[in-house]
């Protein structure tokens, strides 16, 4: 999962009832937006930790105020995810963790199965996505002349995936 965050010093907001609240992991809740869907920030169940982690996407101005320094949870991609794409920020190396400030810090191109499988090309004739529930789970086709696309949609092009 690709979404930047930051660790904000203070409590809880006092009012929640425009927000929907999951179960993030065993340790944190996720709070969304009950109207749109968005993610708005996650906050430990124990109520003594006091800090909250905002998704970086509702902060007015985050190119101003925020600076991106690390990559967390690579372990749970499998692959590094999209961290080798985007191994600096600000023009500063962001360092990868396998979990969250893990002494493991991960290489580009590592894997977990090693990195014998890195750079090969391999046909893929689908890719499934879920959600961390699995309430929402669909499936992506890569473009086909079967789908109408013989190649990938131009970076203009505003793609929606339905379930």
């Amino acid at each position: 999962m690709l979404f930047g965050n930051v660790t904000w010093p203070g409590s809880l907001p006092s009012d929640l009832s425009a927000l929907t609240k999951g179960a993030c992991t065993a340790t944190a809740d996720v709070y969304f937006c009950s109207t749109c869907g968005a993610t708005i920030f996650w906050a430990a169940k124990d109520q003594t930790v006091k800090d909250i982690v905002v998704a970086t996407g509702v902060v007015e101005n985050a190119k101003e105020v925020l600076r991106f320094v690390e990559h967390v949870y690579l372990g749970d991609t499998r692959d590094g995810g999209i961290s080798d794409w985007v191994g600096s920020a600000g023009g500063e190396r962001l360092v990868r963790w396998r979990e969250n400030e893990d002494p493991e810090e991960l290489e580009m191109g590592w894997s977990e199965s090693g990195n014998e499988n890195k750079g090969k090309s391999k046909e893929q004739k689908e890719v499934r996505a879920w959600c961390k529930c699995r309430g929402v789970q669909f499936t992506v086709t890569p473009p086909s002349k079967e789908s109408g696309m013989s190649s990938p949609p131009a970076p203009t092009t505003t793609m929606y995936i339905l379930p």
